[in-house]
């Protein structure tokens, strides 16, 4: 919730007419996650106006899953079957956006945005040819803020489908398909400063934790937003007690207030 929450309140009504937004059910458990129900309630709207569009998965998507997986990087069964399944899930939503527009922005759950990334993106990329690159990093931990083209996703999803179950997602696609890319020249390029931001703490597979966040993210404090995402606050004083960094807050005086009463740090006027 906190994601999409965050990407229509950082973009305004021309930057939306630019994208969609697709969320992907890959829950194989029932017919709506919890999740999926609170989005169809909360964004109503938005789901009409084409904005949001929900893809549910389904089992047959996943026959693979059901064959014995081999056991490999000393992973235990269920951290094995987790991480395999998110491969999976990753092929079959970029196979299903492959021909829907242009490009394809991968994030996850549990992120938020900074002020307006969208036309950041594209006057990013806007000086690239499209002999240039591949995708570009718009965050520079895991696999959150990659935008692709749209030309690379059935190749992509292909070859996911096929090294599902030899290693994680972020393996598959930084440490192997992007250097095979880069010998016919094209790159993937990171940029400086992150527009996106990991603040969940525990994986949806029990007893892994997520704790990387990114030191170069644009932090934007929008006060009507984290009284909707709460959680941010225990994620602002982990940073800040972790890396003992400087907030700098403009503009925004009851909220500043609020971290300062509750959180203990240093503001920067």
């Amino acid at each position: 919730m906190s994601t999409l929450d965050s990407i229509l309140t950082h973009t305004d009504e021309k930057e939306q007419n630019e994208f969609q937004i697709v969320v992907f059910d890959c829950d194989l458990q029932e017919d709506d996650s919890i999740y999926i129900t609170e989005v169809k309630n909360t964004f109503a709207q938005q789901i009409e106006q084409g904005l949001i569009h929900i893809v549910k998965t389904s089992k047959n998507d996943y026959t693979f899953l059901n064959k014995n997986l081999l056991p490999n990087l000393d992973d235990l069964p269920k951290w094995l079957y987790w991480r395999s399944k998110q491969c999976l899930d990753v092929s079959l939503i970029m196979a299903y956006c492959a021909a829907r527009s242009q490009y394809y922005l991968h994030l996850e759950d549990d992120v938020i945005c900074t002020d307006h990334f969208y036309p950041k993106m594209m006057n990013d990329i806007k000086p690239l040819t499209d002999e240039q690159w591949c995708a570009v990093k718009f965050c520079e931990i895991g696999f959150i803020g990659l935008l692709f083209q749209n030309t690379e996703l059935n190749k992509l999803s292909t070859f996911i489908k096929c090294l599902f179950d030899e290693m994680p997602i972020d393996w598959l696609i930084e440490n192997h398909y992007f250097s095979i890319k880069a010998v016919n020249g094209k790159k993937c390029i990171q940029i400086s400063r992150s527009l996106f931001q990991h603040i969940g703490y525990y994986s949806s597979l029990t007893g892994k934790i997520q704790g990387l966040q990114s030191a170069s993210f644009e932090a934007i404090f929008d006060m009507e937003f984290f009284k909707r995402n709460e959680n941010f606050f225990d994620f602002l004083d982990s940073k800040i007690e972790e890396k003992g960094k400087l907030i700098k807050i403009n503009n925004q005086l009851s909220f500043l207030q609020k971290l300062r009463n509750s959180m203990k740090i240093k503001i920067e006027k």
